[in-house]
């Protein structure tokens, strides 16, 4: 489900906030996204990573890059790696009663994916040794 890989660690910054200032709100938050909000309406979300190069006085909704990605925290994990994929955005995670819980990342799905390899992986392996292993009576 998509709340496996979301972070969860959310700051909301107004879409005339100057990138000086959200890398400054993500800073003192320690916050993993910035979530652009006017009163009502989510905007869409910012990562660290987009302010890198940019200049301090652009504003957060300048570049978004669309209209935001959204799925629920059930969502199947690879059917929102192709919609992130695809939108080229991370996505809004919303719970069952339409509130923001969190935002997945392509670098989180990665992530996600990685561990679940590593787990089966340990898991094959350790079912291998118990399978071996003769139980005294």
């Amino acid at each position: 489900a998509a709340r496996q890989a979301m972070v969860t660690r959310l700051v909301s910054v107004y879409p005339g906030t100057e990138l000086a200032g959200v890398a400054r709100h993500l800073l003192m938050s320690g916050a993993q996204a910035a979530v652009v909000r006017r009163p009502g309406e989510t905007l869409g979300v910012l990562l660290p990573e987009d302010l890198r190069g940019e200049r301090p006085d652009r504003a957060a909704q300048d570049l978004l890059v669309g209209p935001p990605l959204q799925v629920s925290a059930d969502a199947d994990l690879a059917e929102v790696l192709a919609q992130v994929r695809q939108a080229n955005q991370p996505a809004l995670v919303y719970d069952e009663s339409n509130a923001l819980v969190g935002v997945v990342t392509l670098d989180g799905l990665r992530r996600t994916a990685e561990l679940r390899r590593l787990a089966e992986g340990l898991q094959a392996a350790a079912d291998r040794l118990h399978g071996d292993r003769v139980e005294p009576d």
